[in-house]
């Protein structure tokens, strides 16, 4: 284990990533305008050489600390498009100026598209602006060729709108996952209102290689003979998994199998141990063979890179995996912690918002993980005897330690913690190797010879058949921890320090790391305690933002009970109410029936009734009212009303009015016009996401 003398790339970029980090999370309160952090560093730059020159070494230390510290905060802000003068949204103008894009990225939507685009350019009737800034367009229409492509240009005009934020509690965000890709706006277009540009003259590097990716999945489905197949190996191989069938990627979800179907570090990996096998026959020890061979390596782990997108989590895994070839063929020891945080440092300069985007968390949370654990695992079994128990105890050893440090992410964002990740890597593994290998071996083939490689794709059909059985079986008893255990901010934070504690024994051999493990461990469970105590403490009701249903959780003594118009699909329900219910720590999840009477609420057909509070959910005139109160706690309006609410504004004293998703458009407003002059709070869920309302 090499010691921290042999890492000072870890120094540095605890300090740089410490300035992003306070970026992000600071100033949005703080407003840190980006010209006077620049002043505050060259003044901290002048201080490190002036202390440099002096040999004042403490206080160079304390002015290099602040000024790497300053620039992950200059960095960040000066990458963030909102903060360019130049961006679009200071010259677009929706009712007479029009916007031209380039497509960056084109993903198939079941409507249409979903474009990722450059602004270039705001174009008036007498002028035009050059501008900057990112875009996310949705398409309901698709050009001609039947597809977009990188480097298209659009011509459109569109109301622009900030992407939103979380409609429901601890769901997903698409404000902040959009942000950290720097996009924050976005537009629909529709009906064929723009004007599509094919930039066919003009070549671009990644504009080739994006059409010899769709060429090499136009081969791939002509060899492989089933269509499912044909798309899974599309989606190994080449990242993409648009077409891949949905119970395959159930089943690779359940059993933490999902970053295959994905191209990451992993297939960067696979793709150069292939390579070096391909190459070993190039055996002479002379300088100019070993630089051939060494630079046939690189070039060919950066053509997959560019062929797969060169994605974040691609590029960084190309870059590593070239530093340490290179460190290799030159005889010199290279810290393999030194180069993946000195990889790290380059990425997030030129990107500094890559740190906060999950693929960049999930590769470099593996990667440290192998770096630091695998050599400590592999070595509690003495697995040499046999070639066969050293084989499963190395990928044993493999997946256990890429996931000490990713497990608790996965938990914290997906809820996602499969038991049975170490069973299934055994499968995955192999069939990862076959398919990017007899994949790409087909493809050539099919240069050559068509039947060798309808062959070469008939036999990784037949590997793919074999290990979906195995896969379905596994997932058919595989346990997910994330369904039993919710990580909190707090909790993550507690984690990562026992895992860090952890790691400094493995460094130092300092036995009184465990005893922070222990006092951080107690920590962890009195969190959760008293998380949980809180929780079935509280009696809460939540209307969630669910696209055009009415979905609300009763959450009283520890139990759920929910109501909703229509059933949620597995889908919906992720991006509903799964996360509060884990996060709430419920007991017992029931649908409310007609009528229901507890010692704690009573419900009818459309009325909650608790020692405190009265809920109504009003449909139609049917509806039931409670005339035995005077007082309507909470007024849900669930659908399009379809008499005057004059009645029951006169009749009730109403304390908050809730407007579900399923009330159209031309309703919502008629309703608020009608309340405008009302002193009743009004909460439109469409608008502002989910109502939460405490019952006690």
């Amino acid at each position: 284990m090499p010691r921290f003398d042999h890492i000072p790339l870890l120094r540095i970029f605890v300090l740089y990533a410490g300035g992003l980090a306070f970026a992000e999370y600071f100033c949005k309160f703080v407003d840190f305008p980006v010209h006077t952090i620049l002043q505050v560093l060259l003044i901290l730059a002048v201080l490190s050489f002036l202390s440099l020159k002096l040999e004042f070494s403490r206080w160079f230390s304390v002015f290099a600390a602040l000024f790497l510290f300053t620039s992950g905060i200059f960095l960040h802000q000066n990458f963030d498009e909102r903060n360019s003068n130049t961006h679009f949204t200071k010259f677009y103008n929706k009712e007479s100026d029009y916007l031209k894009v380039k497509i960056l990225n084109a993903v198939k939507s079941s409507n249409g598209a979903k474009l990722k685009c450059q602004v270039i350019e705001c174009i008036r009737k007498d002028t035009s602006f050059f501008v900057n800034g990112n875009l996310l367009v949705f398409s309901d229409s698709v050009p001609v060729t039947k597809q977009y492509q990188y480097g298209d240009i659009l011509i459109f005009k569109s109301k622009i709108t900030p992407i939103p934020g979380e409609n429901n509690p601890h769901a997903f965000d698409p404000a902040s996952y959009y942000h950290f890709f720097n996009i924050h706006y976005q537009c629909f277009i529709n009906g064929g209102r723009f004007y599509h540009q094919a930039n066919d003259r003009e070549f671009i590097v990644k504009r080739a290689f994006e059409l010899l990716n769709r060429n090499i999945q136009k081969t791939l489905l002509s060899i492989i003979p089933d269509k499912a197949n044909a798309n899974l190996a599309i989606s190994i191989i080449l990242g993409d998994r648009q077409e891949l069938d949905k119970e395959i990627l159930t089943s690779f979800s359940i059993t933490g199998l999902t970053h295959m179907l994905s191209v990451s570090g992993m297939h960067v990996g696979i793709v150069a141990l292939i390579l070096n096998w391909l190459f070993s026959a190039i055996k002479s020890n002379g300088v100019f063979y070993k630089l051939l061979k060494l630079v046939l390596q690189i070039a060919g782990i950066w053509f997959y890179s560019f062929l797969t997108g060169n994605e974040p989590a691609i590029l960084r895994a190309a870059f590593m995996i070239s530093l340490v070839l290179i460190g290799f063929n030159m005889k010199k020891y290279i810290s393999s912690l030194n180069i993946l945080f000195g990889s790290a440092l380059i990425l997030l300069f030129f990107n500094p918002f890559q740190m906060f985007q999950l693929s960049f968390m999930f590769s470099y949370a593996a990667m440290l993980g192998i770096f630091i654990f695998y050599k400590p695992i592999y070595d509690l079994v003495n697995a040499e005897s046999f070639v066969i128990t050293r084989y499963i105890w190395q990928i044993t050893s493999l997946s256990v330690s890429s996931q000490v440090f990713l497990y608790p992410l996965l938990i914290y964002y997906f809820h996602n913690g499969p038991t049975l990740f170490i069973l299934t890597s055994f499968i995955a593994t192999p069939m990862s190797f076959a398919a990017i290998f007899l994949g790409f071996f087909g493809v050539f083939a099919d240069l050559i010879f068509h039947g060798l490689a309808s062959l070469t794709g008939r036999l990784l059909s037949l590997s793919f058949d074999i290990s979906l059985y195995l896969i379905d079986f596994f997932a058919s008893i595989s346990a997910n921890t994330g369904d039993y255990f919710y990580i909190g901010n707090a909790d993550l934070l507690l984690i990562y320090m026992i895992i860090a504690s952890l790691s400094l024994y493995f460094f130092s051999k300092n036995k009184l790391s465990f005893t922070f493990i222990f006092v951080l461990a107690i920590l962890l469970i009195t969190n959760q305690f008293f998380r949980i105590k809180y929780a079935k403490s509280t009696d809460e009701m939540v209307i969630f933002h669910s696209k055009k249903n009415v979905v609300a959780d009763f959450y009283i003594d520890g139990n759920c009970y929910n109501f909703s118009k229509n059933k949620l699909s597995d889908q919906e329900y992720v991006f509903t109410n799964r996360n509060y219910r884990l996060y709430r720590s419920v007991n017992n999840t029931v649908d409310l029936p007609d009528s229901i009477l507890t010692e704690y609420f009573r419900w009818k057909s459309n009325i909650l009734t608790t020692k405190e509070k009265t809920i109504v959910f009003l449909k139609n005139k049917n509806d039931l009212i409670p005339f035995a109160e005077s007082k309507i706690d909470v007024l849900v309006l669930s659908e399009n009303i379809s008499y005057d609410l004059r009645p029951v504004m006169d009749n009730f004293e109403i304390a908050q009015i809730v407007l579900s998703n399923n009330i159209d458009y031309k309703q919502r407003n008629y309703i608020k016009r009608y309340l405008a002059n009302s002193e009743i709070p009004i909460w439109d869920v469409n608008e502002k996401g989910a109502f939460m309302y405490k019952l006690n």
